[in-house]
């Protein structure tokens, strides 16, 4: 009978001994998820800006070849209709996804904005200053003349215009929308969405990554949202 009991205690203890290593090898595996995943989520938010800013060279490439074989001039602002990803498109290789942010919107835009040349939808993840160029018949041709931006690259003198930026869930972006509080929720408004940090293809094709309060400082340091976008 001391014998049983004895043998009986013994598997208790190894019972004991499994289930406190089980559960030290659990506590590693907490520790070591909660410093990896981190890691890894981090790593992929700098890969998607990584590809972001890439699509926007491309972007930034193609405005200048399209200013190449177009007298100097920028590819076309204004609003409606639109025209400036038709006219960097065959720039790029005819591949919407240069337009794209990976760390933007899962689908494309409405499909009543597409490209002529194969009627694919242009993704709304960067937005063009309607400012510059404004094609003949536009608004901002007819109506507010004041409110033009540089039309052709060799206009561009001082300080550099924002060209091209991550957007809401928009096409095109004007003056206004540098007076709209973070977080308005307007589909024109600037997007910080790497980390709390946008991107800005600038009219010198330089690029920068400001965050919103800092964006809109700077065009209020420059004379106000007009003058930011026109270079007035």
């Amino acid at each position: 009978m001391h014998g049983s009991q004895t043998h009986s205690s013994k598997a208790s203890q190894s019972d004991a001994f499994t289930l406190i290593e089980m559960l030290v090898v659990i506590a590693i595996i907490a520790l070591l998820a909660s410093l990896i995943i981190p890691a890894v989520t981090g790593t992929l938010a700098r890969a998607k800006k990584t590809t972001a800013m890439s699509n926007l060279r491309q972007l930034g490439i193609g405005v200048v070849a399209y200013a190449a074989d177009n007298n100097g001039r920028f590819p076309r602002g204004g609003f409606q209709p639109l025209y400036w990803h038709n006219d960097i498109y065959p720039y790029v290789g005819n591949d919407p996804s240069v337009f794209r942010d990976p760390a933007g919107h899962t689908e494309y835009g409405d499909p009543w904005v597409q490209f002529e040349e194969d009627g694919e939808d242009l993704p709304f993840d960067f937005g063009y200053n309607a400012h510059i160029n404004p094609y003949s018949g536009s608004e901002l041709v007819n109506e507010k003349p004041w409110n033009q931006g540089p039309r052709d690259i060799s206009d561009v003198s001082g300080y550099p215009v924002p060209l091209i930026h991550t957007i809401v869930n928009q096409n095109n972006f004007v003056f206004w929308t540098f007076s709209l509080p973070e977080n308005s929720g307007n589909r024109q408004a600037f997007d910080p969405r790497h980390s709390g940090r946008g991107l800005v293809l600038w009219t010198d094709n330089s690029i920068s990554s400001p965050t919103y309060a800092e964006y809109m400082q700077m065009a209020e340091d420059r004379g106000g949202p007009s003058a930011f976008v026109t270079g007035q």
